[in-house]
């Protein structure tokens, strides 16, 4: 499965590239509340943080997700902050 994950530095429109190109292919694209919330502390080396223990830092994705239907997909019971969004195209009027 493709995975695209955000890390400081990252380049928004390839972000979007990657799920325009996904989506184009009727795949399912995700994002999981770290990606959504904390998205430079979302990768660290060789291990993936389902959340973020850093203070929230300013959300630099934001206007990509504008262009974006994010829709509920997944939530842990336990532990209702962390969750999946299902990324889908906005439907255009």
């Amino acid at each position: 499965m493709p995975t695209f994950v955000f890390s400081s530095g990252i380049n928004i429109s390839e972000a979007e590239k990657f799920i325009n190109e996904n989506l184009e292919q009727e795949k399912t694209v995700l994002i999981d509340s770290a990606g959504l919330n904390y998205p430079n502390f979302q990768f660290d080396g060789d291990f993936y943080h389902p959340l973020s223990h850093h203070s929230k830092s300013q959300n630099f994705s934001n206007p990509l997700w504008e262009k974006f239907n994010l829709e509920s997909f997944k939530t842990d019971p336990q532990k209702k902050e962390i969750y999946f969004q299902k990324i889908s195209f906005k439907n255009t009027p």
